[in-house]
């Protein structure tokens, strides 16, 4: 079927051969007793009785032994027709030897047949064939389907399926845990009985109706015996559509925790579906976290005898940079109370950690040290001077400085303040969000950033250019931290571009490199190599709104099948034949289709299977209401009146008729327990996910010839020297760009070592220098398992 440049590797070998015997498709490879592979001899034995040889090739390297040196070679190997052969293989080489190895027979199933399948509704799987080299449908390819016995002997047959003229055949079977597949066609039986992988078409949820109940309290941390002020919105969901229940009983249950029920409460939910009231906490009760249970719907809180916080401790940044600066750099913080009243004559106490990145560590060891003890002055303010720690190259890694202080005030209180900074001697530094595929007619922002050696955000100027084939070919300017989309993207013509990124603030410089690749939907070829590229160039669609797909690939005469479906239907199933052809359609919404749909692409090339699986989504609504403070105070007196205004209005900006649900609590609680009040209705795309699994080897699976030789060795003179040789003939398949799929890819031979003697089954390169170990391992050598004759182990 195809011809093959197997590359060679020798080392101290005269000649080997390879003999190539054609077996019939019904070989009895396997013994009838205990069905495992017959021994070489016995299949040499039926090969030459049953089998006639086809080919036999003798080969005597180039260079001979060369004092045990690797040599290499050539073998233009030609792949025999579709069919079970055995294949035979012969050395000799130049050590000593007591006895002449014993030939080594594998056998190679050569064959055209390729088979995939993925999942359909209802159980069913869907099985196509392909020719394994160029991808192109097979029909009436037969296909046995069988189930194995528990002691795995015997096959139960249980269908027998042909495939169409697109190649395909549905298989309608819910049970598919041992099931086998067998295919065949004229002339091309040569594949074995394997074992049908799939999958399961997941399919979301059935748009079920749902109640949920979101609960908010006051705060999260409360004393035993106070009162919890809880607010909950009770809604009903399908889909995407909610709405609110309203007039429900709900029963609320507050749980200590232990898990025991401490009291119930019922609560009714008026117009808006909300149900608000008071439930007190028992005043002997447990501490711990207490939980509010309303429907499906659960609050955590925590109950202790808590004191409460009466100030803060505040870290800034150094105004140096910490890396750059000589020896060491300034840190500088607060303390004040909550109302923001300094606390003078505070003691400051704690320290320093210098740590590293997960990916940078490299056996480096984190630094620690104690801080000098400070005291507050009387704006509350306290310094102190940080030792730099780390060479130039953990620097320009990049380190963590690690700071946290404790504070005792003269009252007796301590409360604890950190602080983590980034440190890198780079004083600045770019990153960039860029994708690396962009589309002129659906372009997505760019975003750069510019950052300290704190690793703060940085403002300044950023100049792009974007060059091809040596040549620049257009320059802009962009603002560090806005993302917008150049223009000047958008008057260009697609291709491939290289784009350099640069800035200079105060001196300092920072740029960034990357590939982009500009496209179009107007383009007919793709600009990189890809064996199958799908690129959603938008992935939502609506109502007069389609979404657009590009699917390509750039091997010539290749077969493409395109899978489009949703949870009720199936929107696409066609098959494709592209020449480095780029394609791109324009995929318009349906009712039918749902929340969306699943695009699958299969493409099946060189005996390997390439699938890409794509989203399209229907576009969300906009349901997010907008919040903005018309008026609101936040310095006032105890005792004080005060009224904010707080506007609630639609994504159309028109005023919304909603309930809002506000809690005011002390601030230093947070220190204790963070509060937070959220209410999230959860909406997704809810579509099927589909897996495709190959069930015909792949080249490196398929086309492999692992040969082993193990010799009796000869003494020779000498209490602790022996000379031994080691033949290994190694034949497999490159990578699926290079190979044929029926065809063996590259060999591998290896000849004699010198070493002292070892125990059967050991493993070792002893008698070796560490030259030669290491030449070995650059040549590709591996470590044998070397089994000794009697005469050795005596």
């Amino acid at each position: 079927l195809d011809t093959v440049r197997v590359p060679i590797a020798t080392r101290t070998l005269r000649d080997f051969t390879l003999s190539t015997y054609q077996l019939p498709p019904d070989f009895p490879y396997l013994d009838e007793e205990s069905h495992h592979m017959r021994s070489d001899e016995e299949l040499l034995k039926m090969a030459k009785k049953t089998g006639k040889r086809v080919r036999h090739t003798t080969m005597q390297p180039r260079g001979g032994h060369n004092g045990g040196m690797v040599c290499r070679d050539t073998l233009i190997w030609h792949t025999p027709d579709c069919g079970l052969y055995a294949m035979v293989v012969e050395v000799r080489g130049d050590a000593p030897l007591k006895q002449r190895p014993r030939p080594q027979v594998r056998l190679v199933r050569v064959s055209r047949i390729g088979i995939y399948n993925h999942s359909m509704r209802n159980g069913r799987v869907r099985l196509t064939a392909v020719d394994s080299k160029t991808g192109q449908p097979m029909p009436g390819v037969n296909v046995e389907i069988s189930a194995r016995s528990r002691d795995g002997h015997t096959f139960t047959p249980l269908a027998r399926l042909v495939t169409d003229q697109e190649g395909r055949a549905l298989l309608d079977s819910t049970d598919r845990r041992d099931l086998y597949i067998k295919v065949s066609r004229a002339r091309d039986e040569a594949q074995e009985r394997r074992r049908l992988m799939s999958g399961t078409l997941y399919e979301g949820a059935g748009g079920q109706a749902e109640n949920h109940v979101a609960i908010s309290t006051d705060r999260s941390i409360y004393r035993p015996g106070q009162p919890i002020l809880f607010s909950a919105v009770a809604y009903r969901q399908k889909g995407w559509d909610t709405q609110v229940l309203r007039d429900e009983e709900f029963e609320v249950i507050l749980r200590d925790s232990k898990w025991n029920i401490i009291r119930t409460l019922r609560c009714r939910t008026d117009s808006m579906g909300v149900l608000a009231d008071t439930i007190t906490l028992p005043a002997t009760g447990l501490p711990g976290t207490y939980t509010l249970q309303a429907g499906n719907s659960r609050r955590s809180v925590r109950v202790e005898e808590y004191v409460r916080p009466t100030f803060r401790v505040e870290l800034s940044l150094p105004q140096e940079n910490t890396a750059t600066s000589q020896d060491s750099a300034t840190l500088e913080g607060r303390v004040t109370t909550y109302s923001g009243i300094p606390v003078s004559h505070a003691r400051v106490t704690g320290h320093t950690a210098w740590t590293f990145p997960w990916w940078w560590r490299d056996g480096w060891q984190e630094e620690r040290e104690q801080l000098d003890t400070l005291w507050t002055d009387s704006e509350g303010k306290f310094a102190c001077r940080i030792a730099r720690k780390g060479t130039e190259e953990q620097l320009r890694r990049g380190r963590t400085l690690e700071v946290s202080v404790d504070a005792l005030s003269p009252q007796g209180e301590t409360q604890q303040g950190s602080l983590r900074i980034p440190v890198c001697n780079t004083p600045l530094r770019m990153r960039a969000d860029i994708p690396r595929q962009i589309c002129k007619d659906y372009p997505k922002p760019w975003l750069i950033n510019l950052y300290s050696s704190t690793d703060q955000a940085v403002k300044g100027s950023v100049t792009c250019t974007l060059s091809s084939g040596g040549k620049d070919k257009r320059t802009f300017t962009m603002q560090a931290g806005n993302a917008s989309v150049p223009q000047e993207l958008l008057e260009m013509k697609s291709g491939c571009y290289e784009l350099v990124a640069q800035a200079n603030v105060d001196g300092d410089t920072a740029s960034w490199r990357q590939r982009v690749e500009l496209t179009s939907l107007t383009d007919t070829i793709l600009y990189h190599k890809a064996m199958l590229s799908v690129n959603c160039v938008k992935s939502t669609f609506a109502p007069y709104d389609p979404a657009q797909v590009q699917i390509g690939t750039t091997l010539q005469h290749a077969w493409v099948r395109v899978l489009m479906m949703s949870n009720d239907t199936t929107a696409m199933d066609t098959l494709m034949h592209l020449s480095n052809r780029l394609l791109t359609w324009a995929i318009p919404y349906r009712q039918e289709y749902g929340q969306g749909l699943t695009l699958n692409a299969y493409l099946f090339h060189e005996g390997c299977l390439f699938s890409n699986e794509e989203t399209l989504k229907l576009k969300l609504p906009d349901t997010r209401l907008r919040l903005h403070w018309d008026s609101f105070r936040d310095h006032l007196r105890p005792g004080q009146q005060e009224e904010w205004l707080l506007s609630v209005r639609q994504p159309d900006g028109k005023p919304a008729q909603a309930n809002l649900t506000a809690s005011l609590y002390d601030a230093s609680l947070d220190a204790l327990a963070m509060n937070r009040l959220s209410i999230n209705v959860s909406r997704w795309n809810n579509v099927p996910h589909i897996t495709a699994f190959q069930n015909t080897p792949r080249p490196d699976e398929r086309n492999r010839i692992n040969a082993n030789f193990t010799l009796r060795m000869k003494k020779e003179s000498g209490r602790t020297s022996y000379s031994f040789d080691i033949d290994r003939f190694y034949l497999g398949a490159p990578t699926p760009m290079e190979s044929a799929p029926t065809a063996a890819g590259w060999g591998y031979v290896r000849g004699a070592k010198t070493a002292s003697p070892m125990l059967s089954g050991t493993r070792a390169y002893k008698g070796m220098s560490l030259k030669e170990r290491e030449a070995g391992l650059d040549n590709g050598d591996l470590a044998q398992d070397l089994h000794a004759s009697e005469e050795v182990a005596e």
